[in-house]
């Protein structure tokens, strides 16, 4: 039993509502839920839908309400996957967000969106420097710190943006309340060849790590999204799991094997030569305990009964 913590999904028509696609890309196109079921093979029990960066705004969430129904009518139209979680877009810049939860909750009910909605997930990585001090940003954080048992899926990038944005995200970590589930996508989007951001994501990994501990916060680490950082000529299985095994080994020694989990990045992981199969096989080189693969994801997401 696979259950996937990070599963991209669009149909053909809401291509033109994504920030970043373009026609040309290999991924463009028709990616539901059968392309995925497709990609992934029988033994994916489960998946969690992350959001796939539309074109909303503190002001304009349309599409992202848009995205939010297109996946759950594809979830209720699956007979199949027993597990099936969503992690919706969230205008967290906004002071209307209550506005914005309660339009998701609308599209398609209160039972729905019980059901489905595991928490939220805001890419930090592509904003100004600045962005993760915004007071309405920490307010809206801590609103949903004292709500239900919510995830907050974090987008940070050292390797493209640089350490200012884990230093940011540190402080933004002392100000949040420790009812958030933290996860920390991808690794953190490391530089993988580069021995001084090692060094710097080494230290920056302890530093948020003994933040979330002091405050007894849950938090985890995605082993997902490796193909867009790792470099284009390094291809072989075995020498990508030489290159990131110092990343999993110190993300297994902060967090435990119970706070890792395993996320294949679909679609997005094919750009760069990958695939599920391709992260798979990495991941098997590398040891990493069953529980990451399933159990952990439930712990992180939500149990749903008859699954986990």
């Amino acid at each position: 039993m696979v259950i996937d913590s990070h599963v991209h999904l669009y149909s053909a028509e809401n291509n033109e509502d994504l920030r970043w696609m373009s026609p040309d890309l290999s991924i463009a196109g028709e990616h539901g839920l059968a392309a995925y079921k497709k990609a992934a093979g029988k033994e994916f029990t489960g998946l969690v839908f992350l959001e796939v960066d539309v074109k909303a705004d503190s002001d304009n969430w349309d599409l992202a309400v848009k995205e939010y129904a297109y996946v759950v009518d594809e979830f209720e139209n699956d007979k199949d996957l027993t597990y099936k979680k969503i992690v919706p877009w969230i205008p967290l810049a906004s002071s209307r967000m209550e506005e914005f939860l309660q339009q998701l909750v609308e599209s398609r009910g209160q039972a729905l969106y019980d059901k489905y909605v595991s928490g939220f997930r805001y890419l930090f990585q592509d904003k100004p420097s600045g962005t993760m001090k915004n007071p309405t940003i920490v307010a809206n954080l801590n609103k949903l710190a004292g709500q239900k048992r919510y995830t907050f899926d974090i987008g940070i990038d050292i390797h493209s943006y640089g350490v200012w944005e884990y230093q940011e995200c540190l402080e933004l970590l002392e100000k949040v309340d420790a009812g958030l589930v933290w996860v920390f996508n991808h690794l953190g989007k490391p530089d993988f060849e580069s021995a001084e951001k090692f060094a710097q994501w080494n230290d920056y990994v302890d530093k948020m790590a003994a933040v979330l501990s002091a405050k007894k916060a849950t938090s985890y680490m995605k082993i997902s999204g490796g193909f867009s950082e790792i470099p284009r000529h390094i291809t072989d299985v075995q020498a990508i799991a030489a290159l990131i095994k110092p990343y999993v080994d110190k993300s297994l020694a902060v967090w435990g094997k119970e706070n890792l989990i395993f996320g294949s990045d679909w679609p997005v992981c094919v750009l760069n030569g990958g695939s599920i199969e391709k992260w798979l096989q990495i991941l098997d080189i590398l040891g990493l305990d069953a529980a990451v693969f399933d159990r952990n994801v439930c712990g992180c997401y939500g149990s749903v009964s008859g699954c986990c």
